[in-house]
């Protein structure tokens, strides 16, 4: 399952063999799917077939899941070249425990934080 980042950018990389081309007629674009919404990227092919895109970070809520494509234009031929299935997700986290037993703990934002009922004494 590929990530795709709430809250950071990523590099999806790869190396491209062409046949009948030349590299410099290709394009490269990775399309994140869900039922109700898309988005697409667009990245570059180097002369020697290494593919980079450039993912920023996710418009999309965490935890939403849904099909990530790879596609390839060759001069004027689409090549469906990848996909996976991916996932919204935070690539930082936090983690809080209290010391104190009167902290409310029903008061912590819970997105993307992670409580611990342990108390410290």
């Amino acid at each position: 399952m590929y990530k795709f980042y709430k809250d950071k950018e990523r590099i999806f990389k790869c190396q491209l063999a062409v046949q009948g081309a030349e590299y410099n007629q290709c394009k490269a674009r990775l399309i994140f799917q869900d039922k109700n919404s898309s988005a697409m990227y667009e990245g570059y092919v180097e002369d020697t077939g290494f593919c980079q895109v450039k993912v920023p970070k996710s418009p999309f809520k965490e935890g939403l899941q849904g099909i990530v494509k790879l596609e390839i234009i060759v001069d004027t031929t689409l090549f469906k070249a990848w996909s996976d299935n991916f996932e919204v997700v935070y690539g930082k986290k936090i983690e809080i425990k209290f010391m104190d037993d009167k902290v409310d703990e029903s008061k912590v934002n819970n997105d993307n934080i992670k409580i611990s009922a342990t108390m410290i004494y």
